[in-house]
């Protein structure tokens, strides 16, 4: 119900008042809508009577004030649809407050009676609001006035009931009551000014003051926990950032000045050939604009004359004046001059008579200055452009134009000495627009009228406006002991091993329960048989293969194909194929497992298997019409059907557990984001308000039939402006201008198509109000909107730039909330799910955080790995130097150096080089290959080309070094450019990345992205899945739209490669909205493919067509075309463009998207919590290195002796490094670790690094989860031996302890040999205790070495 109610909402906000609405296909689609509605809320009533009673008892339906409400919306509903026909405004009006009814689905916002009746109130307020519209019926209209000043009147009554019951004192305490009583005094303002008598000046102030009424919504947040919540958040954030938002402010605010001091005045020019800003000779300074208007000279003989200037406004004339013009302003009695220009008097006088023209200079005026929006001119400007680079829209325009900046054209005077104008009267011309500076892709332009004039024989025949111009739019836990660890000797055994790990279960695991279709039951053979083969390890590999295949016949059904082609028909009869195929891999699941009732084990019990369910029943429906013979392309509703069976990818999610992990985190995260969701459409409801009460209507313009913006001084005298009368009267004509009408200079007359045309994105309505915020808080194209908004003047007025600059700081607010506080509100709940999903799956419940630690270390233990060192030749002094030279520090800085200064060096190739250049190029290359041809040489000859070319740089190297070899050959031998040898060559700057080891910050952040791409990967894989989908989608729903201004011959979704390109261009932010408003054209969108004729709908007149012509969707005449000579390339429905596109960004540009920085900040911060445990990376690395040193070939073994030597190169607490007492601490990390010992008395890398790692931080943890870990170690360790017999016997604590014995059996043997037989006094048993005790452990690291046996073993 509540999802019903929400779409009766949005029906209700596409409801327009505007007249013959209701005759409309939408608005005859919506009161079909409104009585299914109507029927929707009747049967729910009519239940809830049936199943509470209707009032006698408690507990009653009527005895609730909810279903009171209820039943009073629906049975107005009755009474509306009884009336019809008569005047029942008011009664519709009431439509309104079935919004009301979610108040009953939504827990919170239920209180006492009065806060009840409050609570009412404002939704209705806000509702009524919400309710206005461009155009608006005038009966509504008054009934919103006369609803408007009751609610004001409410809420003033409420104000001094709750000051006479709490008091002032009470009622001030409280913060929310303050900001009511502002409210209801800007509210009681407006009533005062709305029923004062006067004109309409007020309008723009009411509308200021009538929006603030919107702010009592927020009251919403006493009852709203989830709102309370949000907004205690948000100000809480404002608290923490308010210094740091006070220093960007500062920022901002230096920057402007910055830019005012360089920039002001300077983003001027002409788009007129040849013109320049000046200030005329003759012309006070203080008399010329702020930017200076565009000039171009003409001569002596054309002045009072009007002669061709390509790109001038004036429908390519411009009127020539001879300056300083003296007493008149024309000059010499020139005001009413127009030359042999026809339809201008003959006997106009010429400038035969002016005095010497030494004195004076002739210049023609061809329009104004163009001056962009984006400009540091004051300081209000220049922080509003200062911050649009904040928010990165648009800001390369920016730097565009302040490189372009020359001289201040505020202060260029014209230069008398320059020479005539080489424009003559009699060449031809292609009339040119000016464009109006708005600097953004999608901009309107201010142009010129572009038509030929009444007498084109005689007068220079003016084109299209694209001739001349191209569009702009375009620890260490050592206390206490811990025990011994088991070996990693081997796997765990089978009972270690954690049942729930590992691949899909057999079909052992599957227990078959239940009678699966009331007929099959556990024991049926066929049922078992069954459950054998969805079990079997390649079943699922050939789903996941016809998936792959479906989707492959999904990419290639393209809109441009032939219905009834050979290829069409293959692919469909595929299709089919596919469609059967999936047909019985869900009936033999559900054969299976039951349907829906056999328990929680049921086929549809799993919404993966919802899904597949899904996806076949659409497949069997859409095959079943196409059988029948139904055509399921030419139906919308069938083709948006089709379009469904792009979910058939998304079946891939459930079989891949990386991506069946990231698409439960998704939808996981949706209902935690409905909350948010809401109160984010709270605050566009609110903006999306005001924006209907400032700007409704006001946003049309009168445009040239190329869509350029006219404008008003172009076209009119001074002091007058276009009007939408003016514009749709095809018969007015242009005469003069406001530049020529002060000189009472007249132009020839000429007329123009035009039309009076709405922006796409306004604010007529709160529906597509809040479609531009959403836009907007995007960040794309906001600063268009805005401008164009600053520049609207009015309804049926021209808009004018810079008319309202107050205007933008709505849009400038609303930045901050929705874009900086809302939207990143959304993203970071997002974040804060799936870190907190990952936290959930990632730690047992049954694991202590020290548990948490072991197996962290244990991970860290398995990824760790060896690389051979280089040996240096044994017997050639001259090449051990060389060895020690090319493994030095010193060298290895050296290379880098050269590698940066050649890549530095091909930096500088540029086009037009000179011949000294280029030989210096020529020769600086031979110089660096000769050096790097060296540097391997010298590598090759001391390392060997065995240890050479086992080290993976080396070969690197190698290989650049031959291409760069190569080049210089080719270079040398023929003076042809061969592009991909320099290319080649630039991969020398990867070695670079060798330096990484050496920097701990590199590494860390490394480390972090090499953990991060298996989560990666997964939500790439997830995002491509989502991308297939999309462009899937969208190719069959806007593959043949007609392209428009961004959809284009490069983005268009023709194809599934080029939609993919969309897509992703999509998801960078750019220019989306522009697509998806190509998208929804519905007008000039229906192409006659040959010619035609038909009888007009008078069924008098007949119409011819021509082949090419567009006409619109909506044309009564299209309907009488035969449908063959049609092609349709609108859009299937804009409702569907606008979900289409606005669900792609909010799922993938918002949601996927910000999932990978998730994964990122969870593994760094993951990398920086592991380096406070016990035993870190920096800790492994250093034992890594240490051992290095002992196995330099990286064989995984040293001698057990040598272990003494390990723990003395190894910090604490692994080892005794710069400890005092090095040897007692030895001997006691010895005789405490677990170490076994291996063949010829060696110890292995991993058994050694875990046991010193777990004497430090290890600790028991459950056999399921230790396995799991044991699992990623096995493959490294030793293999276990045939015999169980020859497994390992003895530790290092055993090693050591009989070199310990043997140790003091020599210095006893030794005593009594120095003594003599006779000169002992002592016996055998306490001189080897005294030996013992005499004896230092340091001994075995002091030249002691065992004697290993033949067998391998330890001394005994």
């Amino acid at each position: 119900m509540l999802a019903t109610i929400v779409a009766n909402c949005v029906t209700l906000g596409m409801y327009s008042h505007q007249p013959g609405f209701d005759e409309s296909q939408l608005g005859q689609f919506l009161q079909a809508a409104d009585y299914y509605f109507l029927g929707v809320f009747s049967l729910e009533m009519l239940l809830k009577v049936l199943a509470m009673g209707l009032v006698l008892a408690p507990g009653t339906y009527l005895r609730s004030g909810w279903n009171i409400l209820d039943g009073t919306v629906v049975a107005l509903g009755y009474v509306d649809v009884l009336m019809s026909g008569s005047s029942v405004t008011a009664l519709r009006a009431v439509r309104v407050l079935r919004p009301l009814r979610t108040i009953t689905h939504i827990k919170g916002l239920r209180s006492g009676w009065f806060s009840l009746l409050s609570l009412f109130m404002i939704i209705a307020n806000t509702a009524v609001m919400a309710a206005a519209s461009y155009p608006m019926d005038p009966a509504w209209a008054a009934a919103s006035e006369t609803l408007n000043i009751s609610f004001t009147f409410y809420f003033a009554m409420e104000l001094l009931v709750k000051l006479t019951g709490l008091g002032p004192r009470r009622y001030i305490k409280d913060r929310m009551n303050q900001f009511d009583a502002l409210v209801v005094a800007a509210s009681l303002v407006e009533v005062a000014l709305l029923l004062a008598p006067g004109d309409d000046s007020s309008t723009s102030s009411m509308s200021v003051l009538r929006t603030t009424r919107l702010m009592r919504v927020f009251k919403l947040a006493r009852s709203w926990k989830e709102l309370n919540r949000i907004i205690t958040a948000v100000l809480r954030s404002f608290s923490q950032v308010c210094y740091l938002s006070l220093l960007l402010l500062l920022f901002v605010y230096i920057i402007a000045l910055m830019g005012m001091q360089l920039f002001s005045h300077k983003f001027s020019s002409c788009d007129v050939d040849g013109a320049q800003q000046l200030c005329p000779p003759g012309v006070p300074r203080h008399e010329c604009p702020s930017y200076p208007d565009c000039y171009v000279q003409c001569s002596e003989s054309q002045a009072a004359t009007w002669f061709a200037v390509p790109g001038s406004p004036y429908n390519g004339l411009a009127w020539c004046e001879r300056f300083p013009r003296g007493d008149s302003l024309a000059g010499s009695s020139l005001c009413n001059a127009t030359s042999s220009v026809p339809g201008v008097p003959a006997d106009a006088p010429s400038a035969a008579s002016s005095p010497s023209t030494d004195t004076y200079s002739y210049w023609a005026q061809v329009g104004k200055a163009t001056v962009p929006d984006s400009r540091f001119d004051n300081i209000g400007w220049a922080l509003l452009t200062t911050f649009q680079l904040v928010t990165t829209e648009n800001w390369n325009n920016v730097i565009a134009l302040s490189e372009a900046r020359g001289e201040s054209p505020a202060l260029r005077r014209a230069d008398l000495e320059s020479e005539p104008s080489a424009w003559t009267a009699q060449g031809s011309f292609t009339l040119g627009t000016a464009v109006s500076p708005r600097g953004m892709p999608d901009t309107r332009r201010f142009a010129a009228l572009v038509v030929p004039p009444k007498e084109p024989s005689q007068l220079p025949v003016a084109s299209s406006s694209a001739g001349s111009f191209t569009a702009k739019f375009a620890v260490a836990r050592s206390g206490g002991s811990v025990p011994r660890f088991s070996r990693l000797s081997g796997m765990p055994d089978e009972q270690d091993v954690d049942p729930n790990s590992g691949a899909r279960s057999s079909s052992s695991s599957i227990k078959l329960s239940g009678t699966s279709c009331c007929v099959l039951g556990p024991e049926n053979w066929l049922r078992q048989k069954l459950a054998q083969l969805i079990t079997h390890k390649q079943f699922e590999n050939g789903i996941l293969l016809l998936i792959f295949c479906s989707s492959i016949i999904l990419a290639l059904e393209m809109p441009s194909l032939d219905h009834d082609g050979l290829f069409f028909n293959t692919l469909e009869f595929i299709d089919m194929a596919f469609v059967v195929l999936f047909a019985l891999e869900a009936l033999v699941k559900i054969l299976v497992r039951g349907f829906v009732a056999n328990g929680p084990g049921s086929y549809l019990r799993n919404p993966w298997n919802m899904l597949d369910f899904f996806i076949v029943v659409i497949g069997v429906v859409m095959m079943a019409i196409t059988l029948a013979g139904g055509d399921v392309h030419s139906l919308s509703s069938l083709r948006a059907l089709r379009t469904l069976r792009a979910l058939r990818p998304l079946r891939v999610a459930s079989r891949l557990e990386g991506m069946k992990v990231v698409v439960d985190a998704l939808f996981a995260s949706l209902p935690p984001l409905g909350n948010i969701v809401l109160v984010c459409l709270l605050f566009y409801l609110v903006f999306g308000i005001m924006g209907v009460h400032l700007l409704a209507g006001r946003l049309y313009s009168c445009q040239d039939m190329a869509g350029n913006l006219l404008h008003s001084e172009y076209v009119l005298p001074q002091g007058q402006y276009i009007t939408r009368a003016w514009c749709e009267d095809a018969a007015a004509q242009v005469t003069t201008s406001a530049y020529h009408s002060v000189l009472n200079v007249t132009m020839p007359a000429y007329t123009s198509q035009r039309r009076w045309v709405n922006r796409v994105a306004n604010f007529d309505n709160i529906l597509t109000a809040i479609l531009t915020l959403f836009q907007i808080s995007t960040t794309e194209l906001w600063v268009n909107t805005m401008y164009d908004s600053v520049a609207a003047v009015g309804i049926d007025q021209q808009p004018r730039d810079g008319h309202n600059p107050a205007l933008a700081v709505f849009f400038v607010v609303f930045m901050i909330f929705g874009c900086f506080f809302v939207l990143q509100l959304f993203i970071a709940t997002a974040l804060e799910q799936f870190a907190k999903m990952h936290q959930e799956k990632g730690r047992s419940v049954l694991l202590t955080a020290q548990q948490e630690e072991w197996l962290t270390i244990e991970r860290m233990i398995a990824d760790t790995n060896l690389e051979p060192q280089p040996v240096p030749p044994s017997r050639s002094r001259w090449r051990v130097a060389v060895f020690k030279a090319v493994i030095s520090s010193w060298a290895e800085l050296l290379v880098m150096a050269a590698i940066i200064a050649n890549v530095l060096l091909m930096a500088l190739t540029h086009a037009d080089m000179s011949p000294a250049w280029q030989d210096f190029m020529s020769y600086a290359n031979v110089g660096f290959t000769a050096f790097f041809t060296l540097e391997a040489a010298a590598k090759l000859l001391a390392l060997g080309w065995r240890q050479y070319l086992r080290d993976g740089w080396c070969r690197f190297d190698l290989f650049v070094v031959a291409v760069s070899i190569a080049g210089v050959c080719v270079d040398l031998a023929t003076p042809q450019n061969l592009e991909v040898l320099p290319l080649l060559r630039v991969l020398r700057l990867v070695r670079v990345f060798r330096l990484i080891p050496k920097a701990e910050g590199l590494r860390n952040l490394l480390r972090t992205l090499v953990f991060s791409l298996p989560a990666l990967g997964n939500i790439g894989g997830v995002l491509l899945l989502f991308f297939f989908m999309y462009a899937v989608v969208g190719m069959n729903l806007f593959g043949a739209v007609k392209h428009g201004q961004s959809l284009d011959r490069h983005s268009n979704f023709s194809n599934v490669g080029m939609a993919l390109v969309v897509l992703f261009r999509m998801i960078t932010g750019e220019s989306w909205n522009g697509i998806m408003q190509d998208c929804m054209v519905t007008s000039e969108c229906m192409l006659v493919l040959q010619d035609a004729s038909v009888t007009s709908v008078a069924g008098q007149v007949p119409v011819s067509f021509t082949a090419g012509t567009w006409l619109d969707a909506g044309d009564a005449l299209v309907k009488q075309l035969p449908a063959e000579l049609l092609g349709n390339h609108c859009s299937p429905a804009p409702l569907a463009a606008v979900v289409y596109f606005c669900s792609f960004v909010l799922l993938c540009g918002l949601v996927l998207v910000n999932f990978v920085i998730g994964v990122i900040i969870d593994n760094m911060q993951s990398s920086n919590s592991s380096e406070d445990m016990p035993i870190s990376s920096y800790h492994v690395e250093r034992f890594t290195r240490a051992w290095s040193e002992l196995d330099p070939s990286a064989s995984h073994y040293i001698p057990a002796v040598d272990l003494s030597s390990l723990l003395r190169e190894l910090p604490p607490p692994m080892g005794v490094r710069g400890e005092e007492g090095e040897q007692a601490k030895i001997q006691s990390i010895v005789m405490s670790v677990d170490i076994p010992i291996r063949k010829k008395n060696k110890v292995h890398f991993l058994e050694t690094l875990h046991a010193l790692a777990g004497r430090v931080a290890g600790t028991f943890v459950p056999e399921g989860e230790e396995a799991k870990v044991h699992r990623r170690l096995h493959p490294r360790l030793p293999l276990p031996p045939a015999d169980p017999a020859d497994a390992p016997k003895y530790t290092v604590a055993h090693f050591y302890a009989a070199l310990y014995v043997q140790a003091a059996v020599r210095g006893f043997l030794r005593r009594h040999a120095l003594c003599g037989v006779g000169g002992a006094t002592m016996g055998f048993h306490s001189m080897a205790s005294v030996g013992a005790q005499s004896m230092s452990f340091a001994a075995l690291g002091e030249g002691l070495s065992p004697r290993p046996d033949e067998e391998g073993e330890a001394p005994r």
